[in-house]
């Protein structure tokens, strides 16, 4: 008789078991199905199959506050000594880890293809060196210009800026808009 009971008790754990497993993949795929997650049609369709979602700078402020800091305090003092080179007072700052969640995502794969080209191109990869802090990136109001911007290990400058240009049939193209540029470090 004890050995039934034994085994009972086996039978209903693992019953309660199988239940919990069933509600919890259940809860899951109902989260998945309401979350922004496009479908790989719907990416398609709307030709932004280079889509992309990751945590954003605004997570890593909440997460890791004093390293998001630093980073936003050396974008802003490269954005103050810029204004006084080009007007962008009413560009948008954010994190160049962010371009696509605030720029690309919402671009033709075409025009993505330039962009991406110029942004992660030779020219950054000649500037950055050992040292220098994460890039920030400026948008322009109506977005046909970036530029990409960093505090150098030095203490100056750097910054690319990137132009849009707009063909006869509609279609916008990126370019570099000369070399990188250097912003010495203010002497006191």
């Amino acid at each position: 008789m004890s050995t039934i009971k034994g085994k009972g008790k086996y039978w209903m754990v693992a019953v309660c078991l199988i239940v919990f497993t069933v509600v919890f993949i259940r809860l899951a795929q109902s989260g998945y199905a309401q979350s922004t997650h496009k479908t790989y049609l719907e990416l398609v369709k709307e030709d932004k199959l280079y889509y992309n979602e990751h945590p954003s700078f605004e997570d890593e402020l909440r997460d890791a506050p004093e390293s998001a800091k630093k980073q936003l305090d050396s974008w802003e003092r490269a954005v103050a000594k810029l204004k006084g080179r080009l007007p962008v007072e009413d560009w948008k700052l954010i994190s160049s880890g962010d371009i696509d969640l605030h720029f690309t995502n919402f671009l033709p794969s075409q025009e993505v293809a330039t962009f991406n080209s110029v942004f992660y191109g030779d020219e950054r990869k000649a500037a950055l060196e050992i040292g220098d802090l994460f890039p920030g990136a400026l948008i322009s109001p109506n977005q046909d210009q970036v530029i990409l911007l960093w505090e150098k290990g030095d203490g100056s400058t750097a910054y690319i800026q990137i132009d849009s240009k707009t063909d006869s049939d509609g279609n916008r193209t990126w370019d570099l808009n000369g070399k990188a540029n250097i912003i010495e470090k203010d002497v006191k």
